[in-house]
């Protein structure tokens, strides 16, 4: 059985995680000192609300994704970091 390839891309700030179709497969984060959310939409910042994750504060927490394919975003991967939620956010992608 052929395996997938994944890739991690890393941001530190609002803005493009992934810019191409593609299925997210888990999050993490680090470096929170505040708590509020990690919205991730599909199609930009004004695209549809994909995911939404509430954060506590942490210096660090994750997510995977437990749906067999992960979580499809057809056009991109926009991730919206709340104030002071994180410092850096990596994507677990496939495709």
């Amino acid at each position: 059985m052929a395996g997938h390839e994944i890739s991690a891309p890393r941001v530190t700030a609002t803005g493009t995680l992934v810019g191409k179709p593609c299925r997210l497969r888990g999050i993490r984060w680090s470096g929170g000192s505040a708590d509020g959310t990690l919205i991730l939409r599909d199609g930009g910042a004004s695209g549809a609300t994909r995911l939404t994750i509430d954060v506590a504060t942490t210096f660090e927490g994750s997510l995977m994704i437990p749906e067999p394919d992960g979580i499809r975003f057809e056009t991109d991967i926009h991730l919206t970091i709340g104030t002071n939620v994180a410092t850096a956010v990596t994507g677990f992608i496939e495709g």
